[in-house]
């Protein structure tokens, strides 16, 4: 996956990261980004996540980035889970963007999330459109399950992108989770000797955290972008929709 330097407009020190695919107001298809764990970074890879906002602004479509560990900051109710709260966070900048005029709800939307942010994504996708307008479908990378319902349903597509020697959020409690919520529309893309961080272009060199290997994976990557361009076709995402709220 190769990207080209893309139009920014990060406002001060906002937790929701604004990477338009053009300095202009032309509605456009958009994307929510729920990053991993360790928020905006993976690692030493501060570019990981800018990266795929990048490769979404090439397809036209306009990217909102949430950073949740500077969100995690701010008191949170009782009890809640991890999905409940990124999803809580995605609301909230939703929301800011579409007071500001941005991500039109008559337009198509995803979420996409990696590893810790698959909670978050999953959580969208159980809500759907009426919890989120606009709300297509949703990408997750090697996605966390652990908090998941055991009665979870899909409201919208989902497509999983899962590294096969993932030993951080495994292929076999993916599988897991797919069985129980058999009947949601959700697709799931297995790339053999593929680990966690698969994707991360600054982990040429594995490494090695909380008893699991991260390591960048090209044909994997390459797979995986080449397999998203063809979801968010078939979600028509990428079909030259700049105008797609006009009325």
């Amino acid at each position: 996956m190769t990207t080209s330097a893309g139009a920014s407009a990060q406002e001060g020190d906002s937790p929701f990261h604004w990477q338009p695919a053009a300095d202009d107001d032309a509605p456009r298809p958009w994307a929510v980004i729920i990053p991993g764990g360790g928020g905006l970074a993976v690692f030493h890879d501060t570019d990981h996540y800018y990266r795929w906002a990048r490769w979404l602004n090439e397809r036209g479509i306009d990217v909102l980035m949430i950073d949740h560990v500077a969100l995690a900051q701010r008191p949170a109710p009782e009890g809640e889970v991890p999905g409940d709260m990124l999803a809580r966070f995605a609301a909230e900048g939703l929301a800011i963007a579409r007071s500001e005029g941005r991500m039109d709800l008559r337009c198509p939307g995803v979420v996409m999330g990696w590893s810790f942010g698959g909670e978050g994504t999953l959580n969208l996708a159980a809500g759907g459109r009426v919890q989120t307008p606009g709300l297509v479908g949703a990408i997750a990378f090697y996605p966390l399950v652990a908090f998941q319902p055991q009665d979870y349903a899909a409201s919208v597509p989902v497509l999983v992108l899962q590294g096969e020697a993932d030993d951080t959020t495994t292929l076999t409690d993916l599988e897991a989770f797919v069985a129980r919520a058999e009947g949601s529309p959700i697709a799931v893309e297995v790339y053999p000797v593929a680990h966690h961080g698969f994707d991360a272009q600054g982990l040429v060199e594995p490494v090695e955290w909380n008893g699991g290997t991260f390591q960048y994976h090209p044909q994997a990557t390459a797979d995986a972008a080449a397999r998203i361009d063809r979801q968010l076709a078939d979600w028509g995402m990428t079909d030259g929709m700049s105008g797609c709220a006009l009325d």
